[in-house]
């Protein structure tokens, strides 16, 4: 199982820069939300393209987020869902440029399933698109209020498989549903996952403050043979927070791959004068520390350089540190 984190949560200045940061965290891919402007962007997808290869990030899904607001490709007014319909033929041919195997088709808010007319006129929706997408190696994810056995339900309609179910661990809490029971009704459908806690609404704390049971939610996706991305939809924060939430789902999900040591143990840089930076490395190499802070002199060295700090940082997450 891999981490990936969702673009907004670690929101960098350019996408060079999240993925940059993403990576720093322990982060093995960044999903991205994707606007309708981004979508009739070159710029945008070529961004992405260069950031990934930069920096050896995958992109593993992309988010379709206006659909809720904006009307999804189910909606009764016809403009609309030919509107919708565009940025998922459009995203599609994203995630084939970027490597990323799904896409989250989201139904919450005006794009909502709520009767049996709606789960049709999605299923016909889906049909034509699902085999866009299948032929490009791309699967499209339902995400929204469906309790699983109507995502089932949706899934044999739409005959694909293509299609398939971008599960929320928060999601069904405030809607007094158990998580790994959903997890083990929809079975093969789960193609991605997200994880984030829930206190009265979704999303409303960090993780392992809420009533989502991660335990359990872990021991279900083993069950059902889920072995993908595991991607935070946690609050957006300083990295500190989001270093903090990436640890405890790898403490509730040990089967994520390239899990660091955790806490981080580090050290000040008082007893280091100007220029020592090898013996600093040195120093914890050989003692296993992970991060340095800084003080002085080393710090005023920096200060006294304008870039120094830049070079500084790579030479020391170059070793690890």
């Amino acid at each position: 199982m891999k981490a990936g984190v969702m673009d907004p949560v670690v929101a960098g200045g350019s996408d060079d820069q999240t993925f940059r940061l993403s990576k720093r965290l322990g982060f093995a891919g960044v999903e991205v939300v994707a606007s309708r402007a981004d979508l009739r962007s070159p710029n945008r997808l070529e961004s992405l393209r260069r950031a990934s290869a930069d920096t050896g990030v995958a992109v593993p899904s992309l988010v379709l987020s206006e659909h809720s607001e904006q009307g999804g490709i189910a909606d009764t007014e016809p403009l609309v869902a030919d509107r919708a319909r565009e940025d998922v033929e459009r995203a599609v041919g994203w995630a084939a440029e970027l490597g990323a195997g799904a896409i989250l088709v989201p139904f919450f808010g005006r794009a909502e399933l709520i009767d049996d007319a709606d789960v049709d006129r999605a299923a016909a929706a889906f049909g034509p698109l699902c085999e866009l997408a299948g032929e490009r190696g791309v699967t499209l994810c339902y995400e929204g209020t469906l309790p699983a056995n109507r995502i089932r339900m949706l899934a044999e309609l739409v005959r694909s498989r293509a299609f398939g179910c971008y599960f929320d661990l928060a999601n069904p809490v405030p809607r007094g549903m158990d998580t790994a029971t959903e997890i083990r009704t929809l079975g093969d459908l789960v193609q991605r996952v997200h994880f984030k806690d829930a206190r009265v609404q979704v999303g409303d704390c960090r993780p392992g403050f809420g009533l989502v049971d991660f335990g359990a939610s872990s021991e279900a996706l083993t069950e059902i043979g889920y072995d993908d991305w595991l991607v935070l939809e946690t609050p957006p924060g300083p990295l500190e927070l989001v270093g903090r939430d990436l640890a405890f789902a790898r403490s509730v999900f040990p089967a994520l791959e390239g899990a660091p040591a955790w806490p981080r143990l580090g050290i000040f840089t008082y007893d280091f004068g100007p220029g020592e930076w090898d013996r600093l490395v040195e120093t914890c190499r050989r003692t296993g520390l992970q991060a340095v802070q800084l003080g002085s002199p080393m710090l005023d060295e920096c200060l006294d350089r304008p870039g120094r700090i830049d070079s500084v940082v790579e030479r020391l997450e170059a070793e690890g540190i």
